[in-house]
């Protein structure tokens, strides 16, 4: 048994005055995990801190800024390593890419990247940490924007006289206003707005009503520049109605109230729908104990699913609640990064999507010996078998999906199976519904124990038929032309997924 129970997709209802719409929860298929834990270790090593905090993402490479521990009124050095071609075969950088002073007494650290540059803050939410904390602009090779807001740093003083910055995020402004990074500080019921170019007030922006703003610990924003907090733990809305000015939002309101909580890392993400494929939701972590996961929520705060780190058989369960995450999308595909800090810090990639339905099954080549839809839907040892044929050796299987949209940038399939002797090649197939020929998407040998096989391809339009049908065959054949040692033998599905982004 190879594969996790996928995570179930229901409607829901978003309720959001921005939205109003019925739209499809996400699902998650997890990719990869990056462990970061040599680079970010107890000893601050690398000077990049001593564990991971946040993660931003340039659309080819992604850049992982850590944060440092230590006793109270401390300074540390905080730092950032990329990790070049993410989504592909990706290569984490063995020392630091920048790095910068800030508070060592668990003074958070976050990162964001727009305008084509980084934007770094460091020694967040620490009390009285002024000559420790401020936000920098740096080019993606880590030079330092030593012009931008004058001296190269945005710090509390600059924010209308705040004693400390708790939260930056990337502001897209609202009716055509400049994109800002935003700024929350404890305490002070602004959202300060710094120009990305120059690092310049744009002007703050006020709510009509504020609630916490003594414990606000992140902000996330959509495209018209209405915003989601983090205080006590919980996870707040408000909807934006201008620029900046007071009001520049609507009251606030309290989409998700969890057991108060003032810990520092409590962090939301907004991530955008991707057409009829799934709508827009939230990341968000519950800092309560024990609550070791990453929850995924709708917009208004409906609970979607949960991911534990270990989804798929891919890395481990997370240990902790340290988590923060950003959605990302590339080539008309969404992904989520999830940054784990711990004693084994580490970067889990997941792409977001939805699953094919799988709706039955036919032997094309071959005897079928036992089997049963259900067979094919978890990963539990329990089978779909197929003796070969005694004439050419080979065996074909057909596997029938209903994909959940017509048209989708990418389709990934993925087979557990292994067979009973050795010698034998699989392959596997879409159906081309243009062509009328199934079409080679990946193989490799048979392996004796279960093994998982994924291929994909993108803009996969020819592969989706009427009706929204996927049809996927696995054709199994001797590798050489020896007499075989056996008359017959087993070839054995236990789980097939299609995977659509």
């Amino acid at each position: 048994m190879k594969f996790a129970t996928k995570l179930n997709a229901t409607l829901i209802v978003s309720a959001l005055a921005i939205s109003g719409a019925i739209a499809q929860n996400p699902e998650f298929k997890h990719l990869k995990s990056i462990p970061l834990g040599t680079l970010f270790d107890g000893a601050n090593t690398l000077g990049v801190g001593t564990d991971a905090a946040d993660v931003a993402f340039d659309g080819t490479n992604a850049y992982v800024v850590g944060y440092a521990t230590g006793a109270s009124g401390s300074s540390s050095t905080h730092g950032v390593i990329k990790i070049d071609n993410l989504l592909g075969n990706h290569n984490v950088g063995a020392s630091a890419l920048l790095q910068v002073a800030g508070a060592g007494n668990n003074g958070m650290s976050m990162i964001e990247f727009t305008n084509n540059a980084l934007y770094v803050g460091t020694g967040l939410m620490i009390n009285n940490s002024e000559a420790l904390c401020g936000i920098r602009k740096f080019d993606t090779s880590g030079n330092l924007d030593v012009t931008w807001a004058g001296d190269g740093v945005v710090s509390p003083a600059d924010c209308s006289s705040s004693t400390r910055l708790d939260a930056i995020s990337v502001d897209p402004g609202w009716g055509g206003s400049p994109v800002s990074i935003g700024v929350v500080a404890r305490a002070r019921g602004f959202l300060f707005r710094r120009d990305v170019l120059n690092g310049f007030d744009n002007g703050n922006a006020q709510w009509s009503t504020v609630i916490n703003s003594n414990t606000w610990r992140d902000v996330a924003f959509d495209a018209n520049g209405n915003s989601w907090y983090r205080a006590q733990n919980d996870v707040l809305f408000a909807e934006r109605i201008a620029a900046n000015g007071n009001p520049s939002f609507n009251a606030m309101v309290n989409l998700v109230d969890n057991t108060s909580q003032e810990n520092v890392n409590q962090n939301v993400a907004y991530v955008p729908g991707n057409g009829s494929l799934f709508g827009s939701f939230l990341c968000y972590n519950n800092r309560s104990s024990g609550q070791n996961f990453v929850n995924v929520v709708s917009t208004t705060g409906a609970p979607i699913s949960q991911l534990n780190g270990a989804e798929g058989g891919i890395g481990t369960a997370f240990t902790n609640t340290l988590l923060n995450f950003k959605g990302i999308e590339v080539g008309g595909k969404s992904y989520l990064l999830v940054v784990n800090a711990s004693a084994s810090d580490r970067l889990e990639v997941y792409a977001v999507g939805r699953y094919a339905t799988i709706g039955g099954y036919t032997v094309l080549e071959g005897e079928e010996f036992e089997g049963g839809l259900t067979n094919l839907l978890s990963s539990d040892d329990a089978y779909v078998s197929v003796f070969n044929d005694p004439t050419t050796l080979a065996a074909r299987v057909e596997v029938s999906a209903t994909a959940p949209v017509s048209s989708a940038s990418r389709v990934e399939v993925a087979v557990e199976s292994s067979v009973d002797r050795p010698g034998l090649s699989l392959g596997v197939f879409l159906y081309n519904f243009v062509s009328g020929a199934p079409v080679f998407l990946g193989g490799n040998t048979a392996t004796p124990t279960d093994s998982v096989l994924s291929a994909g391809r993108d803009n996969p339009q020819e592969f989706i038929g009427s009706g929204n049908e996927i049809r996927v065959r696995l054709n199994w054949a001797p590798i050489n032309d020896e007499d075989p040692s056996q008359d017959g033998w087993l070839h054995k599905i236990d789980q097939v997924q299609v995977f659509l982004q």
